[in-house]
C-alpha cells in the first residue's frame, strides 16, 4: 500500500511539472534574424522562432549573431534579447500582478529588461547570471555576460541601471550592493569582496538578509537609493554611466521594431468584473509602407529615318530618264 502510495504521489508531482512547464507565460512580439527556442540547455538546434510564438517555462530562447528579439510576459514585462544570446525562463508564475514570481537566466549576452509593474513583498522575480543574482521591484535595466572570457576581456556581468532600482548579490548568498538609476556595476567574486569588506569597514550601505525584506525598502525609497548609489560606498564598485554610454548600451541591447506589425494579446490572471479574463497587450509601432516603385522612364524616340541618295540618270538618246532612291 505505502508503494501504492508512493507512486501516486510521485505520479501527481510528475504531472503538476509537466503542466507547469506547458504553461503559456508569454509571447514573442518581435523576432529579427535567427532566433530558436530550446527546451534545455543541451539542445543545439531548438526550433526556429517566428513572431507571436508562445513562450512556456524553462524554454531557452537563443539569437545568432545577427539575430534579436522582443519578449513580452503575461505580467506586461518586456525583455529584448540582444544578438548571440540566450535566455532561459524558470518558476514564472502569476496570479496576481504583484506578488508574481519567476526567474529569468542570462546564459551568455545581452539582456535588457522592462518590469512595468511592481513586484509585491510576497513576490519575487529575479535575473540571474553567473555571476549574480539581480532583484527587480518594478525597473529597467540591461545586464550582459560575455561567452568566453580571458584575461583581457570582462570577467563578470555588467548590470546597467536606467530606471529604478536594482539589487544584485553573490550568486551563493550575502550583502547586496544596490545600483540606481544613471549607475553600473560588473558583479564579479572580487566586486563582491570589495563592497562586502568596505561595507564592514565603513557602514556602507550593501544590504543584508533576505532579499523581500530587502525588496520591501527597496519599493520605497526607489529614488532616494539612486541618488546615493548604494554601493558606491562599497569600496567604488558602483560607477556613474555617462549618456554616451547609456546610448550604447541601450542601442547594443535592443531589439528594433522593424520584424513584425501588428499587436500581441495574452490573457493574464485576475479577470474583469465579469469573471472573464483580462488581456495584456502590447501595441508595436506600424511599419512604414515601402517606397513607390520609381516611375517607368518614357520610351526613347524612334531612330531618325536613314537618310535617302538619289541616283539620277539623264536620258541620252533613245534611254529612259530614271532616278533610284537609295535608303
Amino acid at each position: 500500500m505505502k508503494h501504492l502510495l508512493f507512486i501516486a504521489v510521485a505520479f501527481a508531482l510528475q504531472t503538476s511539472a509537466a503542466a507547469f512547464a506547458d504553461s503559456e507565460i508569454g509571447r514573442l512580439a518581435l523576432v529579427n534574424g535567427e532566433v530558436r527556442i530550446a527546451k534545455s540547455e543541451t539542445d543545439e538546434k531548438g526550433r526556429i522562432a517566428k513572431p507571436n510564438d508562445a513562450v512556456f517555462n524553462t524554454d531557452i530562447i537563443k539569437t545568432g549573431t545577427s539575430g534579436s528579439a522582443k519578449v513580452l510576459f503575461t505580467d506586461q514585462t518586456l525583455m529584448d534579447i540582444g544578438p548571440s544570446s540566450a535566455l532561459k525562463v524558470s518558476n514564472y508564475s502569476i496570479k496576481e500582478v504583484e506578488n508574481r514570481t519567476g526567474t529569468f537566466s542570462i546564459l551568455y549576452g545581452k539582456l535588457r529588461a522592462l518590469v512595468t509593474k511592481k513586484v509585491g513583498d510576497d513576490g519575487k522575480v529575479e535575473v540571474k547570471s553567473s555571476d549574480a543574482v539581480m532583484g527587480v521591484r518594478g525597473t529597467e535595466f540591461m545586464v550582459e555576460v560575455p561567452r568566453i572570457r580571458n584575461a583581457g576581456g570582462a570577467q563578470g556581468t555588467q548590470v546597467i541601471v536606467v530606471s529604478g532600482l536594482v539589487q544584485v548579490r553573490p550568486p551563493q548568498g550575502g550583502p547586496a550592493i544596490s545600483v540606481g538609476a544613471g549607475q553600473m556595476v560588473v558583479a564579479s567574486p572580487k566586486t563582491f569582496s570589495q563592497a562586502a569588506a568596505a561595507s564592514s569597514g565603513q557602514g556602507g550601505t550593501a544590504a543584508k538578509g533576505d532579499s523581500k525584506q530587502d525588496s520591501k525598502n527597496d519599493s520605497k525609497s526607489d529614488t532616494k537609493a539612486a541618488a546615493t548609489g548604494g554601493g558606491d560606498t562599497g569600496g567604488g564598485v558602483v560607477q556613474k554611466v555617462s549618456a554616451e554610454q547609456m546610448q550604447a548600451a541601450v542601442s547594443s541591447s535592443s531589439t528594433q521594431n522593424t520584424a513584425f506589425d501588428g499587436s500581441v494579446n495574452l490573457a493574464h490572471a485576475g479577470g474583469d468584473s465579469s469573471g472573464g479574463s483580462k488581456q495584456t497587450a502590447i501595441e508595436l509601432p506600424s511599419l512604414p509602407p515601402p517606397p513607390p516603385p520609381p516611375a517607368v522612364p518614357p520610351p526613347p524616340p524612334p531612330p531618325p529615318p536613314p537618310p535617302v541618295t538619289t541616283y539620277t540618270q539623264p536620258a541620252v538618246g533613245n534611254q529612259v530618264h530614271l532616278t533610284v532612291n537609295v535608303q
